[in-house]
Formats: C-alpha cells, sequence, structure tokens
C-alpha cells in the first residue's frame, strides 16, 4: 500500500485493523532516517538515535556513525567533506579488522594498554589545561571515548611491531628500496637573496637586481650581498643556509636547488614571492644505514596493504 508522509509517497507494508490503517514502526523509522533496534525476548523497538545508528559491522563488531564522524573530523581537522566520510568508514572497517587480528595473535585492551591510554589523556589535559574538555567536545569526543581510540590505536601499533619482527625483509630488499627512493634521501644546502616584486614596478625590481648582480662578483662575497639586499628576513643573516629535500620549496627553487650546480650562483629565479638569487652550498644523498628504517617502513607497509586485503576479504562486512 501507498501512503503518504509529509506529503511524500512511499512504500510499506501497513495492515488494516478495525478500518483504520496502521503503518510499521520499522517502515516510519526508515522513512525519516531512522534505524530500529527490536528486542525479541520483550517485544519493544528503540528508535536508534543518528549518531549510535549502525553503518557497518566487521565480523560482528558494530560500527556507528558516531565512529565515523569523529575519524572523518580528526582527520580533516573538524571539517570534513563527504569524501572525508567515505574515507573515515574506510578507515574504522581497516581498523576493525586489524584488530581482529590483534585478537588472533594475543593483543587486547589489558591493563598495560590502558594505563598507557590514561598517561596520554593526562598529556593531553596537562597541556590543554581548562581548555581540554571543550577541544574533545567540538570532535564529538568524551574523555573515555577518546581514551578507547587511544587504546585501540596502542593494540594496533603492537600488532604492527609483531609482525615487522615477525616478517624482517632482506638486506637486498632494503637496498633495493634505498635505490628506489633514491630521490626522496636527496638534500640540498642553499643560500639566497630574495627580491620580493610585491612594492616595486618590474622596472625597479630589474634596476635592484642588475645592482646586486654587480655587487656579487663572487660566491665568496654571497654572505655579505645577502645580509644587505635579501628580502627573507629569516635567513638573509644565516651563512649556513638552508637545508631541505624535495617536496619542501616550491617548484621553481627546488628545481633550481637540485640542478644548480655547487658553488656556482644562478641566474634570478621568479616564484610567487619575488626573485631569488640562489648559491647552492652542497647536494648529498643520505647514507643508506642513515635512512635504513625508512626503507624498512615502506616495505612493511606495502606488504601491510597487501595483508590487510587477503584479511578484509576473509571477513565478514556489511556497510547499511
Amino acid at each position: 500500500t501507498t501512503v503518504k508522509i509529509n506529503g511524500s509517497a512511499v512504500e510499506s507494508d501497513n495492515f488494516v485493523v478495525d478500518g483504520k490503517t496502521y503503518v510499521w514502526i520499522r517502515d516510519v523509522a526508515t522513512i525519516f532516517g531512522k534505524q530500529i533496534e527490536w528486542d525479541a525476548q520483550t517485544n519493544t523497538a528503540d528508535i536508534v538515535d543518528e549518531l549510535t545508528k549502525t553503518v557497518a559491522t566487521v565480523n560482528g563488531q558494530i560500527i556507528t556513525n558516531k565512529d565515523v564522524k569523529i575519524a572523518s573530523m580528526i582527520n580533516s581537522n573538524n571539517n570534513p567533506t563527504e569524501e572525508d566520510l567515505k574515507n573515515a568508514l574506510n578507515y574504522e572497517i581497516e581498523n576493525a579488522v586489524l584488530l581482529g587480528e590483534a585478537a588472533k595473535n594475543g593483543f587486547s585492551i589489558d591493563d598495560d594498554i590502558k594505563a598507557a591510554a590514561a598517561k596520554e589523556i593526562a598529556t593531553f589535559k596537562e597541556y590543554y589545561g581548562e581548555n581540554a574538555a571543550s577541544i574533545l567536545a567540538s570532535y564529538n569526543l568524551t574523555e573515555e571515548k577518546y581514551q578507547t581510540i587511544i587504546e585501540k590505536s596502542f593494540v594496533i601499533k603492537n600488532l604492527y611491531d609483531f609482525l615487522k619482527a615477525e616478517n624482517p625483509f632482506t638486506q637486498t630488499q632494503l637496498e633495493q628500496k634505498y635505490k628506489e627512493m633514491s630521490d626522496a634521501f636527496i638534500t640540498a644546502t642553499a643560500k639566497h637573496i630574495l627580491i620580493s616584486n610585491q612594492d616595486k614596478t618590474e622596472a625597479e625590481t630589474t634596476d635592484l637586481l642588475n645592482k646586486i648582480k654587480k655587487e656579487l662578483k663572487t660566491p665568496e662575497m654571497f654572505n655579505e650581498v645577502m645580509s644587505k639586499y635579501s628580502e627573507d628576513t629569516g635567513t638573509k643573516d644565516d651563512p649556513d643556509g638552508m637545508t631541505f629535500g624535495k617536496g619542501q620549496m616550491v617548484p621553481e627553487f627546488e628545481a633550481a636547488a637540485f640542478s644548480q650546480e655547487v658553488g656556482v650562483i644562478g641566474e634570478p629565479l621568479k616564484t610567487q614571492y619575488g626573485y631569488h638569487i640562489i648559491l647552492v652550498t652542497d647536494r648529498t644523498t643520505k647514507p643508506f644505514e642513515e635512512v635504513k628504517s625508512i626503507c624498512e617502513d615502506e616495505l612493511f607497509k606495502t606488504w601491510l596493504n597487501d595483508k590487510l586485503k587477503v584479511w578484509m576479504d576473509a571477513s565478514e562486512i556489511t556497510i547499511f
């Protein structure tokens, strides 16, 4: 039978008693986006609050709408989008699968985990003082809920540590990963003279750059000229320069720093901040031993993602 709720026609398995039409409470709740929990022993139905509504189950473990919203708010700095919500649901499902694997390997929320989590909470409250409660509330968190999240993260970390120890990578695998990631381990050290073009005409900027180039006759003079003319107040008096890796500077500056000849003053380079005259003083690749743990972490991340797919395929996951 078709009935109307707030003017909208809906299909419902309603029934008639004494000439009156009745609609099942489960159908009414569904129409209004609610969820019903039925207790067969007492023949009672409870309309579930929107936040406590079950949105997924993993091997019988319930994930609520609140769990997803909290995760999305934490990961998006309290401003989640629809995409953030989808990612948060996947995150909660993966965590549930990982917690299940942790339990199989003997890791659970024991007294040590609870004590460690309580210590984290105490540090949080000490740091934020009287603002701690309002910060938690802004993420729909109570202190108890936050402690539970921390406890679960510690259990998963224990699982990771166990899996790493049980599945070590060979020296050959680590060295191969080091080669693959070589770009990530290159660092450059550079000094620059910044001339902003925000308060100057193009002609004024060009005149000033030409003046600097005339004074900057050798690399040995760079510090003196940099201190005199550079408009980057944070680095103009630093003779050591900046050391950085790829992905840390604006693209134009990075390209010059990783291609320009070491010890040679570069031609003026334009970025969003203005014009830079760059002197690269060093460029090196971090040695294998220094970044070995990073290579190991990357290999483990790939290995874990593969295992997680297997574990999820073997799990009973329902999304509502």
